[in-house]
């Protein structure tokens, strides 16, 4: 993990600490620029593991054209500024995104919805778990090219 300073006024957080910080349910916001050249930037519930960020989107979305027409994003993922425990994680991201693999689609799905939801049961749950079974849904991995890594 390429952990870099983006703060002269911020410590640098462990590597430790930022995985702490991705195991909680603190949405990423992430950042892709559409075909006009505009930025877009949208909240996502994310998994971490094997040093990628994934993700589950509708296969036919918005995001989905952007990030295959433009296979780069930025993402932050932060707790907010209003308390002495503000820290989080920003960088820029190569993305690949998994079409038609229906097993990978449910199991990010499900992860994403446990760590967000704590369960993977309810109506919402059975919704987005139906969308991915259908191949309604495709994942998109992100790898982070370094984090930069603050708390104050």
């Amino acid at each position: 993990m390429n952990i870099v300073s983006v703060d002269p006024q911020a410590r640098v957080l462990s590597e430790e600490e930022v995985l702490t910080l991705l195991r909680e349910p603190v949405p990423m916001r992430l950042g892709m620029v559409d075909e006009k050249g505009w930025p877009l930037v949208t909240p996502v519930w994310h998994v971490f593991e094997n040093d990628l960020f994934r993700v589950v989107i509708g296969s036919t979305s918005h995001k989905a054209n952007v990030l295959r027409a433009n296979p780069r994003a930025y993402f932050t993922v932060d707790t907010g500024g209003n308390n002495s425990d503000t820290r989080g994680v920003r960088g820029r991201a190569r993305v690949r995104i998994i079409d038609g693999v229906i097993g990978l689609a449910i199991d990010v799905t499900r992860k994403v919805l446990v760590k967000y939801m704590g369960t993977d049961t309810g109506p919402y749950a059975d919704e987005m778990l139906k969308w991915a079974r259908g191949g309604g849904m495709s994942v998109v991995e992100l790898t982070p090219l370094r984090f930069g890594a603050f708390g104050y």
